[in-house]
Order: C-alpha cells, then sequence, then structure tokens
C-alpha cells in the first residue's frame, strides 16, 4: 500500500514537472518570435499578366503579379486565370478589397510570348506578404511608394504665436522630417507662402501646384497658438499655450481630401517658444499615425485594388456622350464608368480602374475611341479632346 501512494506522488510530481517545462518552453518560444518578426510574413508566390511587349506591359504585370500575391497570402479566391487566346488577354478578373501589403520581392520569372497581334508579358514573383498596420513598417512603405511611382510631397502650413507669423517655421519642418523619415520624397514650399493662408485649396490650386512643382500629395493646413497662462513657480517664469494644428491631405491632381484632423492640446515651459511648439508637437504625435495610415490605405488600393480615376472631354458633342461611354466599359482594366457632369461641352467622367491598369490607361482609352487628344495626363486624371 506504501509503495503505490509513493509511486501515485512521483507520477504527481512527473506531471507538474512536465506542465512546467510546457509553459516555460511556450515563454521562450514567444520571446523569441517577437511581434514584427519575419515568423508573422507569408512567403508566397504571385502572377501577372499583361498584354504588350515595352516597359508599360512589364509595370502593368508585375503590380499584377505583387496583388496576386497579396491576395494569395489571405486565402482570398482568385479568379485571375487571365486566359489568353490568340496571344490577346481575354479575363483578368481578380477581387478586390484585399488586406495586406508587399514588405519585400524578387521576381523569378520575366519572359514576353510573342503573338499574332500583340505580344503578353508574364511576371511571377516570389514576395513577403503582411496583414497589418502599414505606417509601421518603413520598408513596406518604400515598396508602396516605388510602385506608385515615387509621388513628391509638399507641406503648406500658416504657422502663427500669438496672431503673428510664428519664424523659422518649426512646426512644417517637423511635419517634413516625420513624412522624410517615411521614405517621403517632399518638394520645396519655401517659396509659396500666399497658398498658405487658407486652409482649403480649390481643385485648380492643387493641380497647378503638381504642374509647376511636381506635387502630387498636398499637406495643407495651420498651427497657432496662444498665450493661455503666465505664472511663476520658485522664481522661475512658467507658459502654457493653448495650441491648434490641423492638417489635410490633398490629392493634388484632383484635390480630394485624403485624410484630416484638427486637434488643440496646452503645452508648458519656460518660454513662450518652447510651450507653443512642445503643444504643436503633442497635437502632430496624437494624429500622425493615424493621418499617415489614411494616406496610404488609399493608395495601397489604388495599387492593389482599384482606383477612381476623373476623365475629361472635351469639345464633345451631347449625342457621343453614350458611344464614348459605352467604349470605356470595354477598356481592360476599366471596372465602372459614371458621367458626373456634363456642361459647355466638356462631359467629366469617373472610372473606377483596375490599380495595375492606370499607368497606360490613356493609350488604351485612344486605342478604344478613335478621334482624341490626349490634353493632360497626371496620377489620377486624364483630360481628352474630342476632335471634330
Amino acid at each position: 500500500m506504501i509503495s503505490i501512494m509513493r509511486m501515485l506522488k512521483q507520477s504527481r510530481w512527473c506531471f507538474l514537472l512536465c506542465v512546467t517545462l510546457l509553459v516555460f518552453s511556450k515563454l521562450l518560444s514567444a520571446q523569441s518570435a517577437p511581434m514584427g518578426s519575419d515568423s508573422e510574413y507569408k512567403e508566397v508566390e504571385g502572377v501577372g499578366i499583361a498584354s504588350g511587349k515595352d516597359q508599360a506591359a512589364h509595370d502593368q504585370a508585375l503590380l499584377r503579379a505583387l496583388r496576386n500575391a497579396v491576395e494569395r497570402s489571405v486565402g482570398v479566391m482568385v479568379t485571375s486565370e487571365s486566359l489568353v487566346k490568340n496571344s490577346q488577354l481575354l479575363e483578368d478578373t481578380i477581387y478586390s478589397k484585399v488586406q495586406g501589403y508587399v514588405k519585400e520581392y524578387v521576381v523569378t520569372e520575366d519572359t514576353v510570348t510573342p503573338g499574332e497581334e500583340s505580344s503578353v508579358c508574364r511576371v511571377k514573383v516570389k514576395a513577403k506578404v503582411l496583414q497589418t498596420q502599414l505606417e509601421s513598417d518603413l520598408q513596406g512603405i518604400q515598396v508602396l511608394i516605388q510602385v506608385k511611382g515615387n509621388p513628391k510631397t509638399m507641406v503648406l502650413l500658416e504657422e502663427q504665436l500669438d496672431s503673428t507669423y510664428a519664424t523659422g517655421q518649426p512646426t512644417t519642418h517637423m511635419i517634413e522630417n516625420f513624412f522624410t523619415s517615411k521614405a517621403f520624397h517632399l518638394v520645396d514650399s519655401s517659396q509659396l507662402e500666399a497658398l498658405k493662408d487658407n486652409t482649403d485649396l480649390t481643385a485648380e490650386q492643387t493641380q497647378s501646384l503638381k504642374s509647376r512643382y511636381g506635387a502630387d500629395l498636398i499637406l495643407k493646413g495651420n498651427a497657432s497658438s496662444q498665450l493661455a497662462s503666465q505664472t511663476i513657480a520658485y522664481g522661475v517664469p512658467v507658459y502654457a499655450y493653448s495650441a491648434t494644428l490641423s492638417l489635410k491631405a490633398f490629392q493634388a491632381d484632383t484635390g480630394v481630401i485624403l485624410a484630416s484632423f484638427t486637434e488643440t492640446t496646452l503645452g508648458r515651459a519656460g518660454s513662450a517658444n518652447e510651450a507653443s511648439q512642445k503643444a504643436l508637437s503633442q497635437a502632430f504625435e496624437k494624429n500622425r499615425d493615424v493621418f499617415l495610415q489614411s494616406i496610404l490605405e488609399v493608395w495601397r488600393n489604388s495599387v492593389f485594388n482599384t482606383s477612381e480615376i476623373m476623365v475629361t472631354f472635351s469639345k464633345c458633342p451631347a449625342d457621343k456622350r453614350s458611344v464614348i461611354m459605352t467604349a470605356l466599359k470595354s477598356v481592360d482594366g476599366v471596372k465602372n464608368v459614371r458621367e458626373n457632369n456634363y456642361k459647355n461641352s466638356i462631359s467629366e467622367l469617373s472610372l473606377e480602374v483596375d490599380g495595375s491598369a492606370i499607368k497606360t490607361l490613356d493609350q488604351k482609352i485612344i486605342e478604344s475611341i478613335h478621334g482624341l487628344l490626349l490634353t493632360s495626363k497626371s496620377g489620377n486624371r486624364l483630360d481628352f479632346e474630342v476632335k471634330q
């Protein structure tokens, strides 16, 4: 009887020892694979096909391959079999609204198959894909900006301290430094003081900034601070400043607002400038990640999903509008077409376009609709004139 009890006790201790070792091993494995490590990435292959053999066709096929990789990583059903008949791309239907982004990739196959009427470019990639907040991963942002075409950013901020212009533009530099640290390319805005007076910009103004300075993204707003109180603590003056920072992100070619925020905070320091800047820094730091995330999400959707493109046709007869809309619906990569306005013989349309087809959209429209002259082109807008 005693030996049986002894055996039971030994078995119990062995069991507890095994459980303890198991828990300890789990803790060690959790510490060895921290958040953001490569163990969280899925390495998948993606394939993209596009008509043509030039650089534009290669870029379009690459975008489709990257998006295909993102879709495969999250288990989305992909119907992009991209059937080719007589060397013509017949179908490239991919479900949109895919979540995730490419951290890094390598091209494993890049071939061009000649055909009777046009060639077909096929690109295959091996990519690391992560489903998380993109703004926290610098390498992922760099890949997205590169695929987006390296858009340039301009910061226009009116700064006031006690109702007078702040010298040195410290808040402007703070915002510029943050976006530079996130791999954004900046445009010098020091000579544009006149445009800093108003928070909002018209579509004409944003388009002018793009054509003149090459700005694709415009961050426009104002930073103002007022003295809230002034006290003496142990013989040392203490300034308290209430500061309000308002900032909007405009898409330059369309004037569309991509992100915005307004924040008011209080800062205390031994001088007026220090207290003001402390409050403005707090306001920006509180909102900058969400603000950046909103911009990147629009860009990510435009690359990996669909994007809305504004297209205008000037000198367009009323009876030709339906013909143009029907032809646009048959253009490869165009998912939806709607007319926003028709006035003074100008038809303004919005096109929902596959992100991979945007770069060559103007060429495809001209091939589908004869008698058009391209008068202006930007990342999210095309302007045509209908020849008489």
